[in-house]
């Protein structure tokens, strides 16, 4: 399900980006509306926290540009969405509304995230290997986990500290530029 979320998240401010830029109502445009919708749909039957909180802030990013009336309308929209599914219960955020954050120390994700920072500090420069996560993991635990929930964790573990930051740098990089390009 996170997968599927993130996948959708992602490719949903180019869909959304799409729809702005087509000013003429045609067939082409009615299909983008529909593909817009399917993917609002499709984010939010993962339940997936990270997507949830993508399309938000893909939208809120989106809509910049084009001032405060179209933010104020993505919120009021996302405000309508969260009120009809609290009345009605449609769509099921039934994950994201089981989330307690009472005892954070014991999350899985957190215990996972220590682990991965340990393996991390076992072999900083060069890393485990592909795919290493799950063995490393699974050798000392009873629960199994096949990745550690955090790409920049993942790519530590498994191809050493220099090439995660080398990536990691290069994604802020693109991010900047692109961010002074568009506004």
């Amino acid at each position: 399900q996170n997968y599927a979320g993130c996948v959708l998240a992602t490719v949903w401010p180019f869909f959304l980006t799409s729809t702005i830029s087509n000013p003429f109502l045609s067939k082409r445009k009615l299909i983008s509306y529909i593909f817009d919708f399917l993917i609002i749909l499709g984010i939010i039957f993962t339940a997936s926290r990270n997507g949830l909180i993508g399309l938000i802030l893909g939208t809120l990013i989106i809509f910049l540009p084009f001032g405060s009336k179209f933010i104020l309308r993505s919120i009021l929209g996302f405000s309508v969405i969260i009120f009809l599914n609290y009345v009605f219960k449609i769509i099921p955020l039934v994950e994201i509304g089981k989330t307690q954050y009472t005892n954070i120390i014991n999350d899985p994700r957190i215990l996972i995230w220590r682990s991965a920072l340990k393996y991390i500090l076992e072999k900083p420069i060069f890393g485990w290997g592909g795919n290493n996560f799950a063995y490393l993991w699974n050798r000392e635990n009873m629960t199994y986990y096949g990745h550690s929930h955090s790409l920049p964790l993942e790519i530590s573990i498994q191809y050493g500290l220099i090439t995660s930051i080398i990536l990691l740098g290069l994604v802020i990089y693109i991010i900047i530029k692109s961010f002074r390009e568009i506004f």
